[in-house]
Formats: C-alpha cells, sequence, structure tokens
C-alpha cells in the first residue's frame, strides 16, 4: 500500500462502481499493474472493471476494499438514488422507524415515497413498490397478540425469499430483511414465541457472518441480533444460555461493541449471573451500569430493585 495518500474527495462524486475504482486508483497515483501485483486481480480484469464493461464480484470489490482501504459496499450505497431500495437514505429511514417500533411514523414515510411519481416508473425495483405498500397497511396491536403485525414481517420476509433466492444476486435487499428480522424477533419474543424468535436470530447472525464485506452497519447489526437473542432466553427464563450468548458475542470479532450495545450485553450477563446466584455478577451489572445513560440508570436501578429486591451500590442521585 502506498504511503502518500491523496484526498479521495472527487470518489464521493463518482457515477458508478467502475468510475469510483479508477478515481480511488489515480488518487493513490497507482497503475494497473501495481494494483494487480498488490491484489492478485489481473490488470485487464481491473481495467475492463474501471471502464464499466465488467461487474466485479463481491470477493473482488473485498479485495479491492482492503487494498484502498475503502468500504466500496458502503460508498456505493450511499450513492444508490433515494428511492432505490438500496439507497443508504432510504434504509437507515425505515430503519430508525422500525427499531423504534414507530408504525405510525413508517405508514406515513411509505406512503409518501409511494406518492412520489418516479416510483411507477421504476421498472427495477419493484420490490420497493412491495415492501412501500406493505409497510403502508402494517398494524400494531399489542392487544391483539401482535397477530397482524406478525402475519406482516413475516409475508415480507417470505416476499423477499421468493423474489431473491440467494444472497449472491446483486439486487438483494440485505439490510431491508435484517431490519425486518429484528424487528420481527422482538414481536415473537412479545408474543411469547421464543423458539422462533430464537431461529430467526440465530439465523440471522450466521447470514451477516457470511458476508464477505461486513461493514459498521452490519457490526452493530450483530450487536443488535446478540442483544436480543440473549433477551429471549431470558424472557424464557432460559438464563445459562443468556450467558452463552453474551459470551459468544465478545468473542466474535465482528461485532461493534459501542457503549450501547456493551452496556446492553453486559447487563444481560449479570442479571442472569444474579439470578442463578453465580459469583461475579455484582462487576458486570455494574460496569454496564456505568455505560448508561441517565435514564437507562433510573429504569434499571427500578427493575433490579423490583424485581430482584437488588439495590446498585452506586445510583444515580
Amino acid at each position: 500500500m502506498p504511503e502518500k495518500r491523496k484526498e479521495t474527495k472527487n470518489v464521493l462524486h463518482a457515477l458508478g462502481i467502475g468510475t469510483i475504482l479508477r478515481d480511488i486508483r489515480n488518487n493513490y497515483e497507482l497503475t494497473l499493474d501495481e494494483v494487480s501485483s498488490a491484489t492478485g486481480i489481473a490488470s485487464e480484469t481491473i481495467r475492463r472493471i474501471e471502464v464499466n464493461k465488467y461487474e466485479p464480484k463481491l470477493s473482488t470489490l473485498e479485495t479491492l476494499s482492503d487494498y484502498y482501504r475503502v468500504d466500496l459496499i458502503e460508498l456505493i450505497a450511499r450513492k444508490r438514488r433515494n428511492n432505490s431500495i438500496f439507497s443508504e437514505e432510504l434504509v437507515m429511514t425505515i430503519n430508525e422507524y422500525l427499531n423504534n417500533h414507530d408504525f405510525d411514523g413508517i405508514k406515513a414515510f411509505a406512503n409518501s415515497m409511494i406518492n412520489i411519481s418516479e416510483i411507477d416508473n421504476l421498472s427495477s425495483d419493484l420490490n420497493l413498490k412491495s415492501l412501500l405498500y406493505t409497510l403502508k397497511y402494517i398494524k400494531y396491536d399489542p392487544n391483539n397478540g401482535q397477530n397482524d403485525t406478525i402475519a406482516v414481517l413475516e409475508d415480507i420476509l417470505l416476499k423477499l425469499s421468493q423474489t431473491h433466492p440467494t444472497m449472491n444476486q446483486n439486487s438483494y435487499p440485505f439490510p431491508i430483511e435484517t431490519s425486518i428480522r429484528l424487528l420481527l424477533s422482538v414481536v415473537y419474543r412479545q408474543n411469547g414465541n421464543y423458539n422462533k424468535a430464537i431461529d430467526l436470530l440465530n439465523n440471522l447472525i450466521d447470514k451477516i457472518q457470511k458476508m464477505p464485506l461486513i461493514n459498521d452497519r452490519f457490526s452493530d447489526y450483530l450487536a443488535s441480533s446478540y442483544i436480543n437473542l440473549a433477551y429471549v432466553h431470558h424472557s424464557n427464563n432460559n438464563h445459562k444460555m443468556v450467558i452463552e450468548t453474551v459470551n459468544k458475542s465478545f468473542s466474535n470479532a465482528k461485532v461493534n461493541y459501542t457503549p450501547i450495545a456493551l452496556s446492553h450485553l453486559l447487563y444481560r450477563k449479570g442479571l442472569s449471573m444474579l439470578i442463578l446466584e453465580e459469583i461475579g455478577y455484582e462487576s458486570f451489572i455494574n460496569v454496564s451500569y456505568s455505560l448508561m445513560d441517565i435514564e437507562t440508570k433510573k429504569m434499571i436501578e427500578n427493575n433490579l430493585l423490583k424485581n430482584y429486591s437488588y439495590v446498585l451500590k452506586n445510583r444515580c442521585p
């Protein structure tokens, strides 16, 4: 890898995969032969990719990402048009609504997207139209066992599996599938369908880990999957599995340990150790508590006191 690195701001304005790769190489002042020698990819293959005459495989993008030290897949995702199912803006917006269980918000957003005239002209994005119409009519009724929500989310996953049999397809909307799976696992748990939630999350973890290139977003997804899986085991009173799940997450180098994710994982393990009366639970609970915001700390204090008669020593004033 060359020591001298030019600014890569031009890359952000490129129009396609080939142009992106060509601009990165030029910014590094590298020849085709130099990139070929360092990566093992034939120089002619690189040339054809750069002039948009050959679409690179994911494994090729991963190799070039490692060499150029640029997350090419993430970069390309950001450049998708806003009404594409792969648009970073679209995915982030839907994910935010799903993670917050804001069904009114997601229905309004889906309806606004459907009303964009361009949607009707996107024959290549029929799956986006199908998804938006599904989300527009999603229902959320905890008092009715959430059966309507489960049915809708399962239907989305079914449609995705029917239209995209394998993840190797270029048009596979895995970010959307991941968000749907995480939300569905929460609804399964709330509805007492623990085995379904466990199978769903284990499958999701396995799928993410098999991706050829995991960016920060999917590292976060891995953490969320482990947290939700630990929560399901806790709700099912299988506290040994909670500890095992957290330990597996800590041994997984692909997990992104943000302070929030770390606090949730440590708390789940410490709480299960407390319930099982295992030595050392206080350390896990105290460390997790120190990473939480004030609002979460107060909620944890009340939960520990009310349900487990446990009083934190360093509580919020």
